[in-house]
């Protein structure tokens, strides 16, 4: 699967779908008023309210593909994280990112040892997280 396989290397995978949404209802002129503030209260609503302000489907899409981006640590992260283990101090990372993308960064910056063993304890523990 292309997107373990680049998380797996720390970088970011992004995927991108498409959708061919009716004219006479997402129309240009007037504008819609696309929206995603509220997104969680409609995702799973398979008809269209017009009472939904900005409702979309979130079903049907076709994949068109898959962009992965290397954002790298900062310089010399690595070695702070060091510093700071080596003090005593316990270093703990706060990420948005997928687990596996995730455990290789903490791996690149000295946070954990062995990414595969915490990728899957990562899995163990959060099975509503596992990307596969």
């Amino acid at each position: 699967m292309a997107n373990e396989k680049f998380a797996k290397n720390g970088e970011r995978v992004l995927g991108f779908a498409r959708i061919h949404l009716s004219p006479e209802i997402y129309a240009k002129n007037p504008s819609y008023e696309f929206g995603t503030d509220f997104w969680k209260s409609w995702r799973n609503v398979k008809v269209r309210d017009p009472a939904i302000a900005g409702w979309f489907p979130m079903w049907g899409l076709t994949l068109v593909g898959l962009v992965s981006l290397n954002d790298p640590p900062r310089h010399m992260v690595d070695v702070s994280v060091q510093k700071c283990k080596n003090a005593g101090i316990k270093v703990i990372m706060v990420t948005g990112d997928q687990p596996p993308t995730a455990a290789a960064i903490a791996h690149k910056v000295n946070i954990i040892s062995d990414p595969k063993l915490e990728y899957n304890t990562i899995r163990r523990e959060h099975p509503e997280m596992d990307p596969g």
